[in-house]
């Protein structure tokens, strides 16, 4: 019951092929870093995850991003990196890019 009201998480460099569904109960969580794991993919059921600012994928072989991405209305900072990247989808881009 504690986890729930988590606001900062750190799972960089742990192998992580998937994002840990445990992640989708952490209602409270502002800031994520998972970076530096082996994520092709992030997971839809981050667009449940409305408090999140700061979303740190970097040094992950993304393929894809979610649409639910955009459904993040605190999302402030989203970092990762784009050499396998096919296309985010337009509700991500929409989102603008920062300077």
């Amino acid at each position: 019951a504690k986890l729930q009201k988590l606001r900062e998480l750190i799972l960089d460099k742990n192998s992580y092929g998937t994002m840990p569904l445990i992640l989708q109960t952490l209602t409270a969580l502002e800031v994520l870093s998972i970076a530096d794991n082996k994520i092709y993919s992030v997971a839809e059921f981050v667009g449940v995850m409305k408090g999140l600012r700061v979303l740190k994928l970097q040094g992950n072989p993304l393929a894809s991003l979610p649409w639910q991405l955009g459904d993040l209305p605190n999302l402030e900072e989203l970092v990762f990196d784009t050499a396998n990247l096919k296309s985010p989808p337009k509700e991500v881009w929409s989102l603008g890019t920062a300077s």
